[in-house]
């Protein structure tokens, strides 16, 4: 999932964006998936290609604090 989000106040203007994904490695997603993304980004005047990534891989797992839901 993708959310991406902008907004202004008195100060400043601001944009953000977040993906939301099962594994924490960028390189695990599929081809298919960043072309679907690529172009829903776009879409919307940004350039998918010049987003930060923030790699997680490095990130301790923690299942064991993870909630399911019933």
């Amino acid at each position: 999932m993708m959310m991406l989000w902008c907004g202004e106040n008195p100060v400043m203007k601001y944009a953000g964006g977040i993906l939301l994904s099962k594994s924490k490695d960028y390189n695990d997603m599929p081809k298919w998936v960043e072309d679907e993304l690529r172009q829903a980004v776009n879409s919307h005047g940004l350039d998918f290609d010049k987003l930060f990534i923030n790699d997680n891989s490095q990130c301790a797992d923690d299942a064991e604090d993870i909630v399911t839901l019933p």
